[in-house]
């Protein structure tokens, strides 16, 4: 039976973690403390794997149907949805921890506790505050 969004809304937690099936792998998983997260079970190569769409209600009955819809597409054209997510986290990690600033930082740093002069430090803090 398909969830509709007056059942969710109407479901309590219990002492163990249910889950109520939406179809097509989807499920909504209600944990003994109250949390009720979007899931999907699928199988690729061979293995059993879980994807975790978002809290309900920030992720509507709707947007998690449509983000199971997108993950079975993935699944079909042989990709795994779960490492797909993982590298878009790697890119987005990348591109705001190593940034030129955050690394030139670090190098000044570095020069500090080898004891550079002070007016080297200067000079590069000059040249760092120019590039950014």
């Amino acid at each position: 039976m398909k969830l509709t969004d007056l059942h969710i809304r109407k479901l309590k937690p219990g002492p163990r973690t249910a889950r109520y099936s939406d179809g097509h792998g989807l499920f909504l998983e209600i944990t003994p403390q109250g949390s009720k997260l979007w899931k999907m079970a699928y199988r690729f190569d061979g293995k059993q794997k879980t994807l975790s769409f978002g809290k309900y209600p920030f992720v509507t009955l709707l947007r998690a149907r449509e983000k199971c819809a997108e993950a079975k597409a993935q699944l079909y054209d042989g990709l795994d949805p779960r490492e797909k997510e993982k590298a878009e986290a790697r890119v987005k990690v990348a591109r705001t921890e190593h940034t030129f600033a955050k690394i030139a930082a670090g190098l000044q740093e570095k020069r500090k506790k080898e004891g550079i002069s002070k007016a080297t430090l200067q000079k590069r803090d000059w040249f760092i505050r120019f590039v950014n």
